[in-house]
């Protein structure tokens, strides 16, 4: 059955790139993709009603949240690292999944950099691997839209902390099997010479910016704004490492075949058990995947964002009799 996706391209001053049409090229070109991996990798792409190609990323990505009344607001934009691509599901609407892509031109640009003098095949393969990875969001979502329950969903019968650790776990496993299933169009170079050394330059910027709050908390005594600064940091970090996770499973390669490194930086990092604990925790959820027990199947992964969280000096705690979250701070 052809999908049936709206694609609305809302680019700038990139026509000559493209020979002949702007829109025809790019429409194209997603609905040949798309077909492509419905048919050849077989993944469930149904509930993807929208692909939108922007110049006003940040813009769209903001319009489409506020459609689907999404709790998530924005995307990731860091110094060292910008998103370049988002999908967009209303997963909490059990009426019926809605998905839509929005993706920065850029990619399509690149997609299309073959095409231009001074360019190989393969200067274009990682923006397809980009436009891939969001493909397969649009599949993992649809399996969590089947296995998770409304009250799973809510977070029923968890306690403040145990959420709040489940919605960071569901990130990193969100990440980590886009990449893993989509890592059949990774450009293996791009390991070592993108993600493993952003991923380096990240867990040090994570450190510092860590450690300057907590001094900065030991003045002004606000536990509050140290505790979503620390999410804030870790999310990002273990979201980034749960895509390098997914590309070496995907890609089948052993560990130790490429980096000494990354363990010598790890372990300088004190994030050398938070690298294996998760590593391992992601491969036992992909053996049952998708047939988990609801959102709480994420728990244990969940268990390793916490001790992350503590490994870098912040250990929180849930008080029952005061019913919140307590952080100690050891000095």
């Amino acid at each position: 059955m052809e999908l049936m996706v709206e694609i609305i391209v809302n680019t700038k001053d990139i026509d000559h790139f493209f020979c002949g049409d702007l829109n025809e090229s790019i429409t194209s070109l997603l609905e040949s993709e798309m077909q492509s991996l419905k048919e050849e990798e077989s993944l469930r792409l149904d509930s993807l009603e929208k692909i939108v190609v922007t110049h006003k990323f940040g813009e769209d990505v903001s319009k489409v949240q506020q459609e689907y009344g999404c709790e998530e607001k924005g995307y990731t934009n860091r110094e060292n690292y910008t998103s370049p691509a988002k999908t967009i599901a209303n997963k909490t609407d059990k009426k019926s999944l809605k998905q839509t892509i929005v993706i920065y031109e850029g990619i399509i640009v690149g997609m299309f950099s073959h095409q231009i003098d001074g360019y190989e095949l393969e200067d274009s393969r990682y923006y397809y691997h980009v436009l891939h990875h969001e493909f397969c969001h649009v599949h993992d979502n649809f399996y969590q839209y089947e296995m998770f329950t409304k009250e799973g969903m809510a977070g029923a019968g968890l306690n403040e902390l145990e959420q709040i650790l489940i919605t960071h776990a569901n990130v990193i496993w969100n990440e980590y099997l886009a990449e893993k299933i989509s890592s059949n169009s990774f450009p293996i170079n791009k390991l070592y010479d993108l993600y493993i050394p952003n991923f380096l330059t990240l867990t040090e910027k994570c450190k510092e910016s860590i450690d300057e709050k907590k001094s900065r908390y030991r003045f002004s005594g606000d536990l509050n704004g140290l505790f979503k600064h620390l999410q804030k940091e870790t999310s990002l970090l273990l979201k980034e490492m749960s895509k390098i996770q997914g590309c070496i499973h995907g890609l089948e390669i052993e560990e130790g075949d490429f980096s000494n490194t990354l363990k010598d930086d790890l372990g300088r990092m004190n994030l050398e058990t938070i690298w294996t604990e998760q590593r391992d925790v992601l491969q036992e959820l992909h053996e049952i995947y998708p047939k988990w027990d609801d959102r709480y199947q994420l728990k244990d992964l969940g268990q390793v964002v916490k001790r992350c969280w503590e490994s870098f000096g912040v250990v929180p705690k849930y008080l029952e009799d005061k019913q919140s979250i307590h952080l100690d701070v050891p000095i």
